[in-house]
């Protein structure tokens, strides 16, 4: 049995594990939908711009390699629509810098856990050659599996 997830089980061991964190707290809907923009600025117009512009930029740092974050695009591609709509008046500064010190931190906390973790698992490991060779037993895989799953959901319960 090899050691890494199928493409396929990996994706739906990172939606499940993302709506687990989302599902963990209501605070970033309650934000994003009350108070970053003035909703009488965003227009039709704006979002109809605003939405191949996000997926643009996905694009771009996929094929650049960079990490991908379709939550700060939304959040850019919200505030673009509202710049572009009402102006500076149109972007609720107050609850802006709450959004971005939620950003940094979630990028800063979900990068620790998953260093930690990584930390952990190469320590209990590191003495056993059954546990560090690429097909490791089943029960072992499955451990790892699940470890390397906790950053997906404590990134998105930070964000929450």
């Amino acid at each position: 049995m090899g050691f890494a997830l199928s493409p396929r089980a990996a994706v739906v061991m990172a939606v499940i594990m993302n709506m687990a964190g989302a599902m963990s707290g209501t605070a970033v809907a309650a934000t994003v939908g009350v108070g970053i923009v003035d909703p009488s600025a965003i227009t039709l117009h704006a979002i109809t711009a605003a939405m191949p512009s996000i997926i643009a930029s996905g694009a771009f740092a996929a094929w650049a390699g960079l990490p991908i974050g379709k939550s700060h695009a939304l959040l850019a591609g919200l505030a673009g629509a509202a710049f572009a709509g009402g102006g500076w008046e149109a972007l609720e500064c107050q609850c802006w810098s709450k959004v971005i010190l939620g950003l940094r931190l979630s990028l800063l906390l979900g990068g620790l856990v998953s260093f930690l973790i990584g930390v952990m698992i190469i320590r209990f490991t590191r003495n056993d050659p059954a546990l560090t060779t690429r097909h490791a037993p089943p029960k072992r895989a499955t451990g790892c599996r699940l470890s390397t799953s906790s950053p997906s959901q404590g990134s998105a319960l930070l964000a929450a």
